[in-house]
């Protein structure tokens, strides 16, 4: 489909997914999709001791034209391992998912956050040096009551359009539209 440049799923399979990536990748193919969201990977039963963690094919030869990621969890919101490492070669403007700061400094185009971090899964100064790296035009989190409240206190807020979620224990909400 080489007119295709937004794709959402709701659901797949994540062996399913894993398998036609590989594929692609191995055949050469350069997809023209810009935004790419994917809500729900289907793990399935397992063995946590064979695989303690779910990774998932991403592969920025595939994606060589993606702008927007919004990449889920598991259908147990487990999260999944690998995706921004994959990503860091795409020239992406807009993140959703599950943080990795240290992988996001690597990101500069990035300037739109949808994040979804627990407070075990933040580490304090990387989200101080990510909110100090650039100007960033957009940013949600939920599920961590502190990290809206660390882009206000210690980034450049000149270019900020929208921030959304949990600062301080009370949720902010505004009537911007969705990217």
């Amino acid at each position: 489909l080489p007119s295709l440049r937004k794709l959402t799923i709701a659901s797949v399979p994540l062996h399913h997914w894993n398998r036609a990536l590989c594929d692609l990748e191995a055949a050469g193919v350069r997809s023209a999709v810009e935004t790419l969201r994917v809500e729900n990977f289907v793990a399935g039963s397992r063995q946590f001791s064979v695989r303690p963690t779910l990774s998932v094919e991403l592969p920025s030869a595939v994606f060589p034209n993606l702008r927007n990621a919004d990449i889920g969890r598991t259908e147990d919101d487990e999260t999944l391992t690998g995706v921004l490492e994959q990503l860091a070669g795409c020239p992406l403007d807009a993140f959703g998912g599950d943080l990795a700061f240290e992988c996001l400094v690597r990101m500069p185009n990035v300037r739109r956050l949808r994040l979804r971090p627990t407070d075990d899964d933040v580490d304090a100064a990387a989200a101080v040096t990510l909110a100090r790296s650039r100007n960033f035009v957009e940013v949600e989190s939920y599920d961590n009551a502190w990290l809206a409240s660390t882009f206000l206190r210690h980034g450049d807020t000149s270019a900020l359009r929208r921030l959304r979620g949990t600062v301080g224990g009370a949720v902010s909400s505004d009537a911007a539209a969705s990217w």
